[in-house]
């Protein structure tokens, strides 16, 4: 069923995190659209859990990182160049909304959690 608990502290952690970035870079690596989508994001995803959300969060990150990592090592982009975070977060919570629980439930279980 539904657990408002989760969604609560999903929604506090999705915040957390891009709101902390924000604050600790002075708005420099983290823009405010992002910390305004990060309420969304975790609220959507806390509705089917947690792992879910924490998959999609840090599949937001990974995505980007794979992204930039791409685009650095082809030469189209380089080093401190600002790059919009919002299409990686989306991708992240699609990531954690198709498949957050069996990667969530892997994970736990890879590293003796379960």
């Amino acid at each position: 069923g539904l657990d408002l608990g989760v969604v609560a502290l999903s929604a506090a952690i999705w915040v957390a995190l891009y709101g902390g970035i924000w604050f600790l870079t002075a708005g420099r690596g983290m823009g405010l659209g992002d910390v305004a989508l990060a309420p969304l994001l975790g609220v959507v995803l806390g509705l089917w859990g947690l792992g879910p959300s924490l998959v999609g969060l840090m599949g937001g990150f990974a995505v980007g990182a794979v992204v930039v990592l791409v685009l650095m090592a082809g030469g189209r982009m380089r080093r401190g160049t600002a790059v919009p975070h919002g299409p990686f977060m989306l991708a992240g919570a699609a990531i954690g909304l198709f498949a957050g629980e069996p990667i969530a439930e892997t994970y736990l279980r890879v590293v003796g959690l379960t």
